[in-house]
């Protein structure tokens, strides 16, 4: 929480009780329970991002947004630069985050029918 200044860093939601840390790469214990393994999520984002309804790119480190979510309210993060922590040494995993992308990416998949 304190890594992001208590603020969702893709809706900037900053209601504690609607906030979690989401890993990036599914929980493994301690061995990736770091900072730089997750990321501060409004809740139900959260569940988007496990469910690989939405992914962050890491060229520009903006949020992609799955097409079925297009006409919903989410549609609105699509595009959207995530926050960055308040300090760098908490910056998202770049190879984590790229891996997340390519376990759903239903970019490509959508791209090749």
């Amino acid at each position: 929480m304190a890594a992001y200044g208590n603020r969702c860093c893709i809706s900037d939601c900053a209601v504690k009780e609607l906030l979690e840390a989401a890993h990036i790469q599914p929980y493994m214990g301690e061995k990736n329970s770091v900072t730089t393994n997750g990321l501060l999520l409004r809740v139900d984002i959260h569940r988007l991002f496990d469910r690989h309804l939405i992914f962050v790119e890491t060229d520009t480190f903006t949020l992609k947004v799955h097409p079925a979510l297009t006409e919903s309210e989410y549609a609105q993060f699509d595009g959207r630069r995530l926050r960055a922590p308040l300090s760098a040494e908490h910056a998202p995993n770049v190879s984590a985050l790229k891996a997340h992308a390519k376990t759903g990416n239903w970019l490509v998949k959508r791209s090749m029918e």
